[in-house]
C-alpha cells in the first residue's frame, strides 16, 4: 500500500490499524498523501483526537507539508482553536504560497471570527489558485450574508450559476 491511494474498505482497515498504532504511541512511516487520506477519514468518523495525532505524526515525518498543516489547521478550527489554526495556515502558506485551499480555509476561519473583509480577501485569493469556484463563491455568499450585505451575497450565488 506504500505510495498508493486507499479505497473503500482498504481505507477503513488502514485507518483502524494506523489509529491503533497511534493510540499505542507507535507509528509506521506514511507518505503525506496517504496521511491526508487517513486524517480525513478520522475527521469524517469524528475521531478528532486520532486525526490530531496523525497530523502531528505526519508533521514529524513531513515538516514542510502544507497539506498536513492545512488538515491540522482545519481540525483546530472545528475544535474552537481558530487562532492556532490561522498560525498553522501562515506556516503552510510559506511552503505552498499558491495553494488555494489555504486561502479558502483561512477565509472560512476569518468569517467565523467576524473578520469579514479579511475573509473576502482570502476567498478572492483562493479563486485565483483554485478550481472549485462554486464552493468558494458559496462561502463568500455566506460571509456577505453574515456581514449583512445581501446584494453581494446574491452576486456570489449568481456567479455559481454562471460558471
Amino acid at each position: 500500500m506504500d505510495g498508493e491511494d486507499f479505497s473503500g474498505e482498504e481505507l477503513k482497515n488502514a485507518a483502524e490499524h494506523f489509529g491503533e498504532l497511534l493510540d499505542n504511541g507507535e507509528s509506521k512511516y506514511r507518505e503525506a498523501d496517504e496521511l491526508d487520506e487517513l486524517i480525513e477519514y478520522f475527521i469524517q468518523e469524528g475521531q478528532l483526537s486520532r486525526a490530531i495525532k496523525a497530523a502531528e505524526c505526519g508533521l514529524e515525518w513531513h515538516p514542510f507539508s502544507a497539506l498536513i498543516l492545512q488538515k491540522k489547521a482545519y481540525i483546530f478550527h472545528i475544535t474552537g482553536r481558530s487562532t492556532d489554526a490561522l498560525e498553522l495556515l501562515e506556516k503552510a502558506e510559506l511552503f505552498e504560497p499558491n495553494e488555494g485551499g489555504i486561502f479558502a480555509l483561512r477565509g472560512e476561519i476569518l468569517s467565523h471570527l467576524e473578520r469579514y473583509d479579511e475573509a473576502i480577501d482570502n476567498f478572492l485569493k483562493a479563486l485565483m489558485y483554485s478550481e472549485d469556484f462554486a464552493e468558494i463563491y458559496l462561502n463568500m455568499a455566506f460571509t456577505y450574508q453574515s456581514w449583512n450585505r445581501p446584494q453581494d451575497a446574491i452576486k456570489c450565488l449568481t456567479k455559481i450559476l454562471d460558471d
